[in-house]
């Protein structure tokens, strides 16, 4: 099957495997759930809705995987961006337990329905390093090991040991978690979506709603080519939303990340790079993450500029200059793939799962670990259709002050947060 949809060109749709050919909706359909946006969230609650006994349609604008869950570092991180020790002082030791569970669990659920699906996405669980730059990393490194032990799948590393397991120079420790792995986002994506067709579900593309109407006990949603009536409404557009969904965009910041990719390396060269295979992102405030591609590239992804255009040879610029730091080695190799896309970020670092109205609830704002968490919450999203009880508080939507403002605050604050990463080495 072939894929009938424009999807931006990156490392991943170079290298898929495997195509999706999505289905124009033409008139009017209906469904127990209608599920806005077809990325690891939207299609992850469509398949467990499907075990669930539900009828659901998925609308995108795109198709599977055209936004973040197509273009990010298909890297399945364990953990949340903050420590442990915060989430628990927060939230209280029984629900700060539930949700630190929740992204261990997340792990384990992504590779489950991988195996259960078989879905040929280039699966690897080899661990995830989380590595440290000077005293302050290797500090923070060491209470997040702390805070979690007994935890046989955590390992504290020292300097030598980092430097053995990543290949790079400059850390001052790393923290392994062999909960994580990496996947081809793209091919994950696609899978996840042949497997909602298998069961039964519907996917359309191009398919943008252009209004959603509460309609006598029921919602009604509109695209350019029909209308789908539903009982429940489900949104998961994560950091590509529009102003028809502006109660639930307006609880995250669309943040740029992008990514560079050589040619395939020669063993001489790569086996010199993360030779076990795990993946890595650094603690610093605007750090990088990279990994080694299925087919033997060196990925390497970071912060972009904060404009809607984006240039592209600066961010090239500043990723090569943060990959020859770590991996001299590699200096004047050839970068021959550019890409960039969207994460979503919220004040807290934790995903929102928002009941936006009558059987509506919306779940986004992964905060640079969504082919874990994404997966996650939409299992927590089926779960509230099924009125479950959710690991993770189910909340109303807190629009984040002066929203307008966010190309101009995120810019101050990766400005700021790159003086503090400097001074803290």
């Amino acid at each position: 099957m072939t894929a009938n949809f424009h999807q931006p060109q990156s490392l991943w749709e170079a290298t898929a495997k495997l195509s999706f050919e999505v289905k124009a909706l033409d008139g009017d359909a209906h469904a127990d759930v209608v599920i806005i946006g077809a990325g690891f969230a939207g299609l992850s609650a469509a398949l467990h809705l499907r075990q669930l006994g539900k009828s659901v349609i998925v609308l995108d604008k795109g198709g599977p995987g055209w936004g973040g869950s197509g273009r990010n570092g298909g890297q399945v991180n364990p953990g949340w961006k903050r420590s442990s020790v915060s989430i628990t002082k927060e939230y209280g030791d029984t629900i700060g337990a539930q949700i630190l569970a929740v992204s261990n669990d997340a792990c384990d659920l992504t590779f489950f329905l991988i195996d259960e699906h078989e879905i040929d996405c280039a699966p690897v669980r080899n661990g995830y390093l989380l590595s440290a730059y000077g005293e302050f990393g290797w500090n923070a490194i060491k209470e997040r090991y702390e805070a979690a032990q007994p935890d046989s799948q955590m390992a504290l590393l020292n300097s030598d040991d980092a430097g053995r397991m990543t290949g790079a120079v400059g850390y001052s420790g790393a923290l392994l978690n062999r909960r994580g792995g990496s996947v081809h986002p793209l091919d994950y994506a696609r899978g996840l979506a042949q497997a909602v067709r298998n069961l039964g579900g519907e996917i359309y593309a191009p398919a943008a709603a252009t209004q959603i109407i509460r309609e006598g006990g029921s919602w009604r949603t509109e695209t350019e080519t029909g209308v789908v009536r539903s009982e429940y409404l489900l949104m998961a557009v994560n950091g590509y939303g529009d102003r028809l969904q502006t109660k639930v965009t307006r609880t995250v910041v669309p943040v740029v990340s992008c990514q560079i990719a050589t040619e395939p390396l020669p063993p001489k060269i790569l086996d010199r790079i993360l030779p076990q295979g795990q993946h890595v992102s650094d603690t610093r405030n605007v750090g990088v993450y990279y990994r080694r591609s299925p087919d033997n590239r060196f990925v390497m992804g970071g912060r972009g500029q904060n404009k809607e255009i984006q240039d592209e040879r600066k961010n090239r610029d500043l990723l090569v200059r943060e990959t020859e730091a770590l991996y001299p080695f590699l200096k004047g190799q050839a970068w021959p793939h550019y890409w960039h896309g969207y994460v979503a970020m919220t004040p807290d670092s934790l995903p929102n799962l928002l009941d936006i109205g009558p059987n509506a609830f919306a779940g986004l704002g992964f905060n640079g670990r969504g082919v874990a968490m994404a997966t996650m919450m939409g299992k927590l999203l089926a779960d509230c259709v099924d009125g479950k009880p959710t690991a993770l508080p189910l909340n109303p939507p807190q629009p984040i002050a002066f929203h307008n403002l966010r190309q101009i605050g995120v810019g101050a604050y990766i400005e700021w947060a790159r003086l503090k990463d400097r001074l803290a080495k």
